[in-house]
């Protein structure tokens, strides 16, 4: 496998071994008013600067599946996503880096405009291929016979068994960081990652109480979802879990003027920049929760930034005057 050099290299990031990986970046401490005014110390694992382009969560979660990859002496990589898909994009990256050839499949019709993130996917050399929803839902099922002889597959968004060995080694490292009475907060979508974490962090004996942020509008479903995250851990673990979806916004991708607003607001004082699925409506509820003394004063956070800041360029100018949108 050929290598990219320069400091933005990917390669030194996935040739080490998963904790290597997990502890690259160490906590920092956020300051903002309002956490100040609350009395709430916050510290951030800010993963989003493992890589300007393929960082976060998505380097966990890919983690184990070049691995497999590499010992099945794969010839290219295959995997699904949509338009704006920070998994898609990241795997786009890594197969550049490594010299893979890799294959996108779209969900969706060819858009008359390509966003930016299938640009870049496309600049990196991935081939994309558009699926409708219902062709898309069977190739990611495994029917349809969608990947090629000799291709790697990886789940849409880094699932599955392989997907959980980085976020382990992530959630065995926080485990030795956090102290007693600590509380982790994360956001989750597919669940994947906070899997992961929750199993490196039994792995170390580790009592911390967690909150995950879903990116999801769940309603009446969230008691299932919170059920299908936390299936096969120990119910002792499982208790620790508070799970979450006041502040979706609507639903997944969806935003509004005052998530804007306060994303703008939060980098401007912190110099952390937030996306608008997940960190970016994570550290929003954090900071409401806080603003309503949820957390005694003395409470010291530990958040997760799972990275995704490329999904930023697809919401204008990221101000209080862009419309309220959705991601598709």
């Amino acid at each position: 496998m050929q290598s990219e050099s320069g400091s933005e290299a990917i390669v030194p990031l996935l040739d080490g071994t998963a904790e290597k990986l997990a502890g690259r970046i160490g906590l920092s401490r956020l300051a903002y008013p309002v956490f100040d005014k609350a009395g709430v110390e916050v510290f951030c694992k800010r993963d989003e600067l493992l890589h300007p382009t393929a960082s976060g969560n998505k380097l966990y979660k890919l983690w184990g599946h070049l691995q497999l990859a590499r010992q099945q002496g794969a010839r290219g990589l295959c995997t699904f996503g949509g338009y704006y898909s920070n998994h898609l994009h990241a795997l786009a990256r890594v197969g550049r880096a490594l010299g893979i050839p890799t294959l996108g499949f779209v969900r969706g019709h060819e858009p008359r405009q390509w966003s930016a993130t299938l640009r870049d996917c496309r600049h990196w050399g991935m081939e994309l291929q558009f699926l409708s929803r219902l062709d898309y839902r069977a190739a990611c099922d495994g029917h349809g016979g969608a990947t090629p002889q000799g291709y790697y597959c990886v789940p849409e968004g880094g699932g599955g068994a392989p997907g959980l060995v980085g976020c382990r080694a992530l959630g065995q490292w926080l485990g030795i960081q956090l102290q007693p009475g600590d509380n982790l907060c994360l956001a989750t979508g597919t669940g994947t990652t906070l899997r992961g974490i929750l199993q490196g962090l039994e792995d170390c004996g580790a009592r911390q109480d967690i909150m995950a942020f879903a990116a999801l509008r769940l309603g009446p479903g969230l008691p299932a979802y919170r059920q299908q995250l936390l299936q096969g851990l120990s119910p002792a673990c499982a208790a620790r879990v508070t799970v979450q979806d006041e502040q979706s916004f609507g639903g997944f991708g969806r935003v509004k003027p005052e998530l804007l607003e306060f994303m703008v607001d939060f980098e401007a004082q912190t110099g952390v920049g937030l996306d608008p699925v997940y960190t970016g409506k994570m550290l929003y509820a954090i900071s409401q929760l806080a603003a309503q003394g949820h957390w005694r004063r003395g409470t010291r956070l530990v958040v997760l930034h799972s990275g995704g800041l490329q999904g930023r360029r697809g919401v204008p100018g990221l101000d209080s005057t862009a419309a309220e949108g959705e991601w598709a």
